[in-house]
């Protein structure tokens, strides 16, 4: 009987933990959020980072997003960036990028595409454990933000690679950028 008290006053206080989505309400985000205020830069980057972790997109891609912005406080120099990273095991010296030379990921919000050109593309090769890492940005242009925000569906496609935000990874999406879009009064 006391066994059965101790189980059931343990589930009791287990209950607003386990019934509580995320913080305040919020559903559970999709991805790990990290912050980053850069004194010498005089920038601040936000990320997001898994939105789409390795392992659900084809060649160990995965897909992040950060926002980054000179000072302290989101303003009219503020960036919307996806961060592209692959890291694949099993390779040779002599095994070929999979995403060199592709320079546009292409965005399918519901029957809009969008055009992002990939910048600051990355291959790193580690010989001891036969494994390589391509990274890359793509920024999400001012104009496009609204029809990210916008979308219901949203899929990408970098290379070879396609990939599909779930609907958590979307509604994080969404809820990353209009956290930290400035007002049009404010620029």
């Amino acid at each position: 009987m006391k066994q059965i008290l101790c189980l059931t006053l343990l589930l009791f206080m287990a209950l607003p933990v386990l019934g509580q989505n995320g913080q305040n309400g919020l559903p559970a985000r999709a991805c790990r959020m990290a912050s980053h205020y850069d004194r010498l830069a005089d920038a601040t980057t936000i990320h997001c980072d898994d939105l789409i972790p390795r392992g659900e997109a084809p060649a160990g891609l995965s897909v992040g997003i950060n926002h980054s912005y000179r000072g302290k406080s989101p303003n009219e120099t503020a960036k919307f960036r996806l961060h592209l990273s692959s890291n694949r095991g099993g390779v040779t010296r002599h095994s070929p990028p999979l995403f060199q030379g592709n320079e546009t990921l292409y965005l399918i919000a519901d029957s809009s595409t969008l055009e992002l050109t990939v910048k600051d593309y990355n291959n790193t090769f580690f010989e001891l454990i036969r494994s390589t890492a391509e990274e890359a940005q793509a920024e999400i242009r001012p104009e496009d933000l609204q029809t990210v925000l916008a979308a219901q569906r949203l899929e990408g496609r970098w290379g070879a690679a396609s990939f599909t935000f779930s609907p958590k990874a979307l509604a994080t999406l969404k809820e990353f950028i209009a956290r930290r879009l400035v007002p049009e009064e404010g620029r």
